[in-house]
């Protein structure tokens, strides 16, 4: 995932982001701020008026992960005090098949909170790359960084186009001990990818229409 715009201004917050890297300025996400989590006092600028930010963090971030990750990040215009909680979200949902996804996706989750674990990490893509004959290989960095950064319980990758499957790079990417739960539609798993004993916490596995090197296609 990288971008010719970011040159030399890496920091060592970018460094641990597992491959996900830094954005331009005119990114959709402003610049990583982080607050604390947890209700502000009377003095951070609540107006009385403004009931929707006097609801308790706790609350917001019950009800945010029900959202796409896009109307998520688009809640923080609604309070003052909303306008860092999409970092602090425990659930990732975002589905598209353009650049302006791709540049969503990858500032989405470099300026997440990496010290909170994932829930879950959902992704429904039909992204490919300018030839269009294969994924684009940001998803993989993203789901990747997703169960191992991230520390992700649950994993649901699918993808559009059955003629172009998602074909993973690495031998392990689904390799985390925090994992439970899978499910992979339209993936191609060649040899080895098959074995989850990297996965030891894993409980529920689902793969549809996806295509094994070895014995064709898992309906």
């Amino acid at each position: 995932m990288e971008d010719a715009s970011c040159g030399s201004r890496r920091s060592p917050r970018d460094a641990d982001s597992a491959g996900i890297y830094c954005l331009s300025p005119q990114a959709e996400i402003g610049p990583a701020q982080h607050t604390p989590v947890g209700r502000l006092p009377p003095s951070a600028g609540i107006s009385r008026g403004d009931r929707l930010g006097a609801l308790q963090d706790d609350l917001v971030l019950h009800v945010l992960p029900f959202l796409p990750s896009r109307e998520v990040v688009r809640s923080a215009v609604i309070s003052r005090r909303w306008r860092h909680l999409w970092r602090s979200t425990p659930v990732v949902r975002v589905a598209g098949s353009d650049d302006r996804f791709r540049l969503f996706v990858n500032s989405l989750l470099l300026h997440r909170d990496t010290t909170l674990p994932l829930r879950s990490f959902e992704i429904d893509a039909d992204l490919t790359t300018a030839r269009g004959k294969a994924v684009d290989p940001h998803v993989e960095q993203w789901i990747t960084h997703a169960v191992s950064s991230c520390r992700a319980r649950s994993l649901t990758a699918r993808f559009l186009d059955e003629d172009t499957m998602w074909s993973p790079r690495h031998r392990r990417p689904f390799a985390s001990p925090h994992l439970t739960t899978m499910h992979l539609h339209c993936v191609k798993l060649a040899e080895g990818l098959l074995d989850f004993s990297c996965c030891p916490a894993l409980l529920h596995l689902r793969l549809t229409d996806c295509r094994s090197m070895l014995q064709g296609y898992v309906p």
